[in-house]
C-alpha cells in the first residue's frame, strides 16, 4: 500500500485499487491504512499498544469497581465483648454460665 502510493505520488484512488485487488473493503483498508500510519509515527493518534494497555486497564478498573461495590454491601459480624451474662458476644475464654 504504502509502496504504490510512494510509486505513484498520489493517495487519490490507491486504496480502492488494492482493496480491489486484495477484494476486500475499502473502509476496512482505510482503516487498516490510517491505524498503521499511527503505529509507525506516520500520523498522530493512538497507537495498537497504547490501545490495548488503555483496554486492559479499563477491564481492571471494572473489576475493582465491581470488587469494591460487592464488599461495601458484604455483611460484616460484630464482634462485641459485653461485660453481662447470657450475651452472645464474650470474650475469647468466657464461660456460657451466667455469674450469678
Amino acid at each position: 500500500m504504502f509502496q504504490l502510493r510512494k510509486e505513484l505520488g498520489t493517495d487519490h484512488g490507491t486504496i480502492k485499487r488494492v482493496a480491489d485487488q486484495l477484494g476486500i473493503g475499502v473502509e476496512s483498508l482505510r482503516g487498516w491504512v490510517k491505524q498503521a500510519e499511527i503505529d509507525t509515527g506516520v500520523a498522530p493518534g493512538v497507537t495498537s499498544e497504547q490501545a490495548a494497555r488503555i483496554k486492559e486497564l479499563e477491564q481492571e478498573n471494572r473489576e475493582l469497581r465491581s470488587t469494591t461495590s460487592r464488599e461495601s454491601f458484604r455483611p460484616r459480624t460484630l464482634r462485641c465483648h459485653c461485660p453481662w451474662p447470657g450475651s452472645p458476644y464474650r470474650p475469647e475464654g468466657a464461660s456460657n454460665e451466667s455469674s450469678n
